[in-house]
């Protein structure tokens, strides 16, 4: 669970935190209450939506906590991002597989990429390291990266746009 979801929660939490660490710590937390649970017992159906409704939880729990951190998104701009409104509502199992089918999709286009786009990609969308630091880690200009990322959404948009798969 922790190797298949890590980075995606990671990168979610990232996003709303504003903070590489307190994500990283966030996660970590995350996983460890969905161990918890199923060592109590409960069944879970599917770990990803348990992680992401536990994250969510967390999130408005120390935002509670701690309504003064800058680093912490207010309710207010959570529900006009849209992260509250979507998790309020009933999600109905033709809505989950047709998000599985463009996961499964958009996961195709990405391993199909050539490997120093794919790498940047990945460390752009999931790791959120900036352009700069993408160009260290990878020994290139951060215009090369730049070059590189556009390449890599060209791809992701025309192929679930148009649904054109790797082979």
């Amino acid at each position: 669970m922790f190797e298949k979801h890590y980075r995606e929660l990671k990168h979610f939490l990232l996003n709303r935190l504003r903070d590489h660490d307190l994500a990283a710590d966030a996660a970590q937390e995350c996983f460890s209450r969905a161990v918890a649970m199923q060592r109590e017992g409960a069944a879970v159906l599917d770990p990803r939506a348990l992680l992401f409704k536990i994250a969510n939880n967390w999130l408005i729990d120390e935002h509670r906590k701690h309504s003064n951190r800058p680093e912490l998104l207010s309710l207010e701009e959570e529900q006009e991002n849209g992260y509250l409104s979507t998790a309020a509502q009933p999600i109905h199992p033709e809505q989950i597989a047709s998000a599985n089918q463009q996961l499964d999709k958009l996961l195709a286009i990405i391993n199909d990429l050539p490997p120093r786009c794919r790498e940047a990609f990945i460390l752009f969308k999931f790791d959120g390291l900036s352009y700069q630091e993408i160009a260290q880690r990878m020994e290139i200009s951060p215009r090369t990266v730049e070059m590189q990322l556009r390449i890599a959404m060209a791809a992701c948009i025309k192929g679930l746009e148009y649904g054109n798969l790797p082979d």
